[in-house]
């Protein structure tokens, strides 16, 4: 048999063999990162004019807390989150949180609702 016609036919079959396994995705992301939050104001606006965040540095990014007085509201027990938080600074219905590092409670960042987080 002709020895560079078969090395050109195996070499040809291993490359559409690569090809054929890259993984694209379907479509790019649809909008962008929005930005970070203003808790402060968020806590304000959902409890009063004395509100404000609070901070439980050892939870992480889940330590977030709106303080009025003596009181604590969680985020996530209060029926407020995150998402509630951005929905409200950004004033788009599509807008969800997401910490770009669980160990970090400053990392919380706000995205449109089409765009892939990992």
């Amino acid at each position: 048999m002709n020895k560079p016609l078969d090395f050109l036919i195996k070499i040809s079959s291993a490359v559409a063999l690569v090809a054929a396994s890259v993984v694209l995705p379907a479509s790019p992301a649809k909008s962008a990162e929005l930005g970070g939050l203003n808790l402060d104001g968020f806590c304000r606006s959902v409890y009063g004019a004395s509100a404000r965040s609070y901070l439980q540095p050892s939870r992480g990014a889940s330590g977030w807390y709106c303080l009025r007085g003596s009181q604590f509201f969680p985020f996530t027990g209060s029926g407020k989150d995150m998402h509630a938080a951005c929905k409200w600074q950004y004033r788009r219905t599509d807008a969800v949180a997401q910490p770009l590092n669980w160990a970090n409670p400053y990392s919380w960042r706000c995205y449109g609702q089409n765009v892939l987080i990992r």
